[in-house]
């Protein structure tokens, strides 16, 4: 494969995330602590399901880039 071929692409996988940015950096930055160790967190519902949703496209999207490439001989 070259840089031009489409296997998930950067541009598709950018594509994918930029979208997301927001949540992502929701998630990292804006937790609250529900216990004392410090081990189970609050998040936002939303920030997480469009996490969630954007890994779910990766995945489709690598798994019909496998079924697509000629298997090697």
């Amino acid at each position: 494969m070259n840089e031009h071929t489409t296997s998930v692409t950067a541009r598709a996988v950018f594509d994918i995330l930029n979208p997301i940015a927001a949540a992502v950096e929701n998630l990292a930055c804006h937790q609250e602590q529900c216990d004392q160790d410090g081990v189970m967190v609050k998040v936002s519902r939303q920030a997480l399901d469009e996490v969630l949703e954007a890994i779910n496209k990766l995945v489709i999207a690598a798994a019909q880039d496998a079924l697509r490439a000629p298997s090697p001989v």
